[in-house]
């Protein structure tokens, strides 16, 4: 594999519209070897008791 397929791949995972509509603060890096991806938490991933919703936890772990 080569940097070009990488980027391809981390373009294609942030146009998905989960990511780009919902989890708009999403990030991808892809390497040779390895992966990663993290997001910026604002306060609109919060509950009403002021705790980041489970669904953010969920996301990245099912990613």
């Amino acid at each position: 594999m080569n940097q070009t397929h990488f980027s391809k791949l981390e373009r294609m995972y942030l146009q998905a519209n989960v990511n780009r509509i919902i989890f708009d603060t999403t990030i991808i890096k892809i390497e040779e070897g390895r992966a990663g991806i993290g997001m910026n938490v604002t306060d609109k991933f919060h509950h009403k008791a002021g705790a980041m919703h489970g669904t953010v936890y969920f996301k990245m772990l099912d990613d």
